[in-house]
């Protein structure tokens, strides 16, 4: 029996940058996306 997993990415971004690579992350494996700041 597999268990339903979902993939959640925190970041935090100050300048933006991180923000960004975030999203592309969560474009390549899925999952919801949160920012910490």
């Amino acid at each position: 029996m597999m268990k339903n997993l979902k993939t959640l990415i925190v970041y935090y971004s100050r300048t933006g940058n991180t923000k960004v690579v975030a999203k592309l992350i969560q474009e390549m494996v899925g999952g919801d996306r949160s920012c910490t700041n």
